[in-house]
């Protein structure tokens, strides 16, 4: 059996719970979401020296350069 930790069980109980106490439908708001049509993104992942501002640069993951990411 697997070993559930706090976390988990807080997302899926919250999870859950909203199914569970909706006015909709139960996960109508799932629905919604598919139904919009699919958008692609291109990001690109690296680690960047970034300085904000302190004097000091720092190397941080970045998305497409920037901090924060797009």
């Amino acid at each position: 059996m697997r070993n559930l930790c706090r976390r988990d069980f807080l997302n899926y109980a919250g999870m859950g719970s909203i199914s569970l106490f909706s006015k909709n439908e139960p996960l109508g708001f799932l629905g919604n979401a598919l139904a919009e049509e699919v958008r692609e993104y291109k990001l690109n992942a690296s680690v960047t020296p970034v300085d904000l501002g302190a004097g000091k640069s720092f190397k941080a993951w970045t998305y497409n350069g920037q901090v924060p990411g797009p």
